[in-house]
């Protein structure tokens, strides 16, 4: 059986390192990090380095986000059919490549679980190269005369990500 790249230390170290640098240059600058604390005399208070590095975290992946949607594309059409190493999103799509993206799920799920929320990302990066890596594609299936569309990384990647939330959601439902 093959093995895929796990997340490495040095992939989640620079992500720390970069998080470490803003916190670093705004306190350099005489900059803190402070929250309201709303009580019977309103105050502020100086916020707990892990909360700063966790909400920092949250704004690169909220910027991420909002980049990813605004330069969306639906897909490139493609010419012919999917190949067998496609993966074909969509309901009742079931070919060699969503099987295989379905078992890379299942095998990382518990290290993706594991990680926190940032370095996520990097195991589902690692399940698009691995799909990539076989020739495979990422497809949307549309209505019209078009056939398939080709979509992005990054939607793949959004995609991937739902399929990890609806396994955490089937996990859940079979252990009650």
């Amino acid at each position: 059986m093959r093995r895929y790249p796990r997340v490495s230390d040095m992939q989640i170290r620079r992500q720390e390192v970069l998080v470490s640098d803003i916190i670093k240059k705004i306190h350099m600058s005489g900059g803190r990090f402070l929250t309201y604390v709303d009580g019977v005399q309103p105050t502020w208070a100086v916020t707990p380095e892990d909360e700063v590095r966790t909400k920092i975290a949250q704004m690169f992946r909220n910027y991420k986000r909002a980049s990813s949607r605004k330069n969306m594309i639906d897909g490139t059409p493609i010419e012919g059919g999917p190949l067998p190493d496609d993966v074909i999103f969509g309901k009742s799509q079931k070919n060699r490549g969503k099987d295989l993206m379905q078992q890379l799920i299942k095998e990382r799920y518990e290290e993706y679980e594991a990680l926190e929320r940032g370095a996520k990302v990097i195991v589902v990066n690692s399940i698009v190269d691995a799909i990539k890596g076989k020739g495979g594609r990422f497809l949307q299936p549309t209505s019209g005369s078009v056939g398939y569309l080709e979509v992005s990384d990054d939607k793949a990647r959004e995609r991937i990500s739902k399929y990890f939330r609806n396994h955490r959601r089937a996990s859940k439902n079979k252990a009650t």
